[in-house]
């Protein structure tokens, strides 16, 4: 559990550090596209700081080439997203969205789950872990959590208004934009908390189920008691 809340702890500061910065500085429009963001580097640094005391030491391949090499190119993947996505979708994106800006726009969308899934198998890969059929289905469907999460977290964001007090954005129909999400920072809060919990399971420091094996090369042990009874568990080669 302290693994849990820590991780909400870190995302909820790193939503906090861009949401204020972009808040501060510019919000109006897209003018927070204009201007350089101190964000970016305090929040990968964060991470990166994180993912070695997860770890237990610090391993140059893994954490300063394999490591930056993914997350560089699923942010780009994610600014792809998020630039591609017509602006107005709200209530109906295949019928207003896609008769505007054409089907290819939601793309990057459709294949978001899957490109996810994807890096979070070469994640698996790098820390040594085989992952079983039913965890890659799970790993896949879990995906769609970080829209939902963004979703979320940029409607009650833009809930309170007294934040926006020149340009106050609406709830509904701006909390659904992509663009939103990534403006507001919940995007990065969502994607911390989705790929966090993922790699405390492969690093073992969390389980959702004692009766399900995490990875496929569990083998069953018995344990005998004196009274002849026995209890299942799990040992990891």
């Amino acid at each position: 559990m302290k693994y849990i809340l820590f991780l909400l702890l870190l995302a909820t500061i790193c939503l906090g550090l861009w949401f204020v910065e972009v808040l501060i500085r510019d919000w109006i429009g897209l003018e927070w596209l204009n201007y350089f963001h101190f964000a970016i580097f305090i929040i990968p640094l964060i991470i990166f700081l994180w993912i070695v005391w997860i770890n237990g030491k610090l391993e140059f391949e893994k954490h300063f080439i394999y490591y930056p090499l993914l997350s560089i190119t699923y942010s780009i993947y994610m600014l792809i997203l998020v630039s591609s996505y017509p602006s107005h979708f709200y209530y109906n994106p295949m019928v207003r969205g896609a008769a505007s800006s054409g089907l290819i726009h939601y793309l990057p969308l459709i294949l978001f789950p899957f490109v996810t899934f994807l890096w979070n198998k070469w994640v698996a890969r790098i820390e040594n872990k085989k992952l079983s059929l039913f965890n890659k289905l799970v790993l896949l469907l879990s995906a769609f959590s970080i829209p939902v999460i963004s979703t979320l977290i940029t409607v009650l964001l833009f809930t309170q208004s007294y934040l926006f007090p020149q340009s106050p954005p609406n709830p509904i129909e701006n909390g659904f934009e992509p663009i939103h999400w990534l403006k507001s920072g919940s995007l990065i809060f969502a994607i911390i908390i989705y790929e966090g919990i993922y790699f405390l399971w492969l690093k073992e420091k969390i389980q959702f189920s004692n009766n399900i094996p995490i990875f496929p090369n569990e083998q069953p042990e018995k344990t005998i008691y004196s009274d002849g009874t026995n209890e299942q568990s799990f040992s990891y080669e």
